[in-house]
């Protein structure tokens, strides 16, 4: 089974994608995370990236499509659950013709929850995992002690022109998977638990 999942800049899309992936048995892909390791290689490249990233700007289509085609090809007919991408029609038009998903996961969340959401996360630079900042005591990470810290893209001014993109370039692309009957909308407004309960149901009637 080969899943997309979607959602507003922080709708808490990797924390679902991490559940379905203990579940269901599922590669997670996300392309923030591919984006992030590129950028810790600290290369000429890399630095004009994270520049890009820092601006809450999106990677233009030639390099997304190419770092996801590198990605999907390595896990060869393992099912996946991608997160992060596509984000534009131009996206979405190369993952149709070369990996067409069987389902398309969209969260939907209200703006201002979605805010809240990223004002209150904080990630592990260790093992990249996300918190809720207000349910971790001093801020440190408890799987390794490391101190957690801030995303450079989920600060209040960034995540703003982020979401702003979104609105613009993804949103509508919904559109295009709703004609293909690969659409599935949930309701992300309440907790993790009933996101995942929902997820699940769609998930378990499609095997």
């Amino acid at each position: 089974m080969n899943i997309v999942i979607m959602g507003a800049p922080s709708c808490g899309k990797g924390i679902q994608a991490k559940l379905i992936e203990k579940k269901f048995g599922l590669e997670h892909i996300s392309t923030g995370q591919i984006l992030r390791d590129f950028i810790a290689k600290n290369n000429k490249e890399s630095a004009k990236i994270k520049e890009i990233m820092s601006r809450g700007e999106f990677i233009v289509d030639s390099l997304m499509c190419k770092i996801v085609s590198l990605k999907l090809d390595e896990i060869n007919d393992k099912g996946f659950i991608l997160d992060g991408f596509p984000r534009t029609e131009k996206q979405t038009k190369f993952l149709l013709k070369h990996y067409s998903p069987d389902v398309v996961l969209y969260l939907h969340t209200d703006k201002d929850i979605a805010l809240e959401r990223c004002e209150n996360r904080v990630v592990c630079p260790v093992c990249k995992k996300s918190y809720d900042k207000r349910l971790v005591s001093n801020l440190v990470c408890p799987d390794d002690g490391e101190i957690l810290i801030t995303r450079e893209d989920d600060k209040p001014d960034v995540y703003l022109k982020r979401y702003k993109i979104f609105e613009k370039e993804t949103k509508p692309i919904l559109d295009l998977f709703k004609r293909y009957g690969k659409l599935e909308v949930i309701d992300n407004n309440g907790d993790i638990e009933s996101t995942f309960n929902e997820i699940s149901k769609i998930l378990v009637n499609m095997r």
